[in-house]
C-alpha cells in the first residue's frame, strides 16, 4: 500500500527546538508516511541532516506571505506530489501553507502553534482567525497555548488539540570532566547551564542580573550559556557591565545532552514559551531545573517535585532558586531523578510520534 504523502511546511531549518524535534519525529513517521519538508524562506543549516535521514527538503522561496506566484508554486508542488496532508509550523508558514493547500486541493490541512503570543500584530491574529475554518485541524503544544489560541481567534475547540512535545536522548558519551575544561571552566566547578537561543523572549538579561548574586556567594559557580542569536553581543556587553567574571557564551553546540548531564542544574529564564524543548532535554538527562512559570512549564514540570518554578522577570527570586539548587546536592539528585521518570512516562519522542500518526490517520479517514 502506498504511504500517504505528508508535506511539512516551515520557514527554514535552523538549529532550534522546533526544527530538531521535527527531524526526530519525521524519522519515526516515515515508515508509515511519505514525508517531505518545504522551506519557504531558505533551507537552513539542518536541511542536510534531514536529507541524510532520507527526508527530502524542497525550497520554494516566498516573496510575500500571500504573494500570488509564490502561493501558486507551492500549490502546484503539492498537487504534483499528491500531498494528502499539509502540516505547517508557526504563523507565517501556517498562513501561506493554508492558502496554498486549499488551492492545491489537499484533503488535510494542519497548522501547528508553538508559542504563546503567537502573533506580532492584531492583523496577524485576525488573519489566523479568518483562516482557521479552512483548516482541518490545529495543534497547540500546551494547554496554555491552546487556551490563548481559542480566546484570541474564537476557533472551534473541536478542531484544536494539545500535542505535547517529546524528546529522544540517545548516543550519549557520558559524564566527562574534560567537557567543561575544554571550554575553559576549571575542574570541580559548579556549572549552571542555560540552553536557549539568544533572543528577547528567553530573558537572558534577567538571568545575568540574577547571576550577579550567585557570583558574589559562590567562588566556583559558572554560568554556561548555550545557543546563538542576535542578542549575543548585547548580552556579552551586559555581562561585562555587571562585572560578571564567570559567564561563558558557548554558542551553538551539538553536545547539549552531555553538557546537561554534567551540569549542577539547568536554568531557563524565559518571558514566554510554548512547551520548552530545553526543559524536556534536561528532564531526560536527570538534570534538575529552575525555570520561569510561563507557557507549558507547569505542564512539563511539577513544582518542588521535578524542579523549581519562579515568576518571570524576577531576578531576585531566580537567584534564590539557583542558590537553593547549588547548596543542596540531595535536592538536586531527588529532583533530577523524578524529572527523568516524568519525562520517560509522559514526554517521550515515541509517544509524540505515535499521537501524531494517530491524528493523521483519524483526519484522513474523515
Amino acid at each position: 500500500m502506498n504511504r500517504p504523502k505528508v508535506v511539512r511546511v516551515i520557514s527554514y531549518l535552523t538549529v532550534g527546538g522546533v526544527e530538531k524535534r521535527l527531524l526526530a519525529v519525521l524519522k519515526e513517521l516515515k515508515g508509515e508516511f511519505d514525508c517531505e519538508v518545504v522551506c519557504i524562506h531558505s533551507r537552513g543549516p539542518l536541511a542536510e541532516k534531514f536529507e541524510k535521514a532520507g527526508i527530502p527538503v524542497a525550497l520554494i522561496p516566498f516573496k510575500g506571505r500571500f504573494h500570488p506566484w509564490s502561493l501558486l508554486k507551492l500549490a502546484l508542488f503539492l498537487r504534483k506530489k499528491g500531498a494528502k496532508i499539509v502540516h505547517s509550523h508557526m504563523y507565517r508558514p501556517n498562513a501561506s501553507a493554508t492558502v496554498a493547500a486549499l488551492l492545491g486541493q489537499v484533503p488535510v490541512i494542519i497548522a501547528n502553534i508553538h508559542n504563546l503570543q503567537h502573533w506580532d500584530s492584531s492583523r496577524q491574529r485576525l488573519t489566523d482567525a479568518f483562516l482557521h475554518p479552512f483548516r482541518t485541524h490545529t495543534i497547540t503544544v500546551s494547554r496554555e497555548v491552546w487556551r490563548e489560541y481559542l480566546e484570541e481567534t474564537g476557533a472551534d475547540p473541536q478542531k484544536v488539540s494539545v500535542l505535547h512535545n517529546g524528546v529522544l536522548i540517545s548516543g550519549l558519551k557520558g559524564d566527562s570532566d574534560g567537557l567543561f575544561e575544554e571550554l575553559g571552566i576549571p575542574h570541580g566547578a559548579q556549572v549552571v547551564s542555560c540552553v536557549a537561543r539568544l533572543v528577547p523572549q528567553k530573558g537572558h538579561g534577567v538571568l545575568l542580573k540574577a547571576w550577579r548574586g550567585i557570583e558574589a556567594r559562590f567562588d566556583n559557580a559558572w554560568l554556561l550559556l548555550v545557543g546563538g542569536g542576535p542578542l549575543e553581543d548585547e548580552l556579552k556587553g551586559r555581562a561585562e557591565s555587571l562585572g560578571l567574571k564567570r559567564v561563558l557564551f558557548a554558542g551553538v553546540r551539538d553536545d547539549v545532552p552531555s553538557i546537561l548531564q554534567s551540569s549542577s542544574c539547568m536554568v531557563l529564564s524565559s518571558f514566554k514559551e510554548g512547551f520548552s524543548n530545553a526543559i524536556l532535554e534536561a528532564m531526560a538527562m536527570g538534570t534538575p531545573i529552575v525555570a520561569t512559570r510561563v507557557g507549558g512549564a507547569e505542564e512539563a514540570m511539577e513544582e518542588g517535585i521535578t524542579g523549581l518554578l519562579v515568576p518571570p522577570k524576577e531576578a531576585e527570586l531566580l537567584s534564590r532558586s539557583i542558590t537553593r539548587m547549588l547548596t543542596n546536592p540531595r535536592l538536586r539528585k531527588r529532583l533530577g531523578l523524578q524529572a527523568r521518570d516524568r519525562q520517560m512516562r509522559l514526554f517521550s519522542l515515541s509517544s509524540m510520534a505515535a499521537k501524531t500518526a494517530a491524528l493523521y490517520r483519524s483526519l484522513l479517514e474523515r
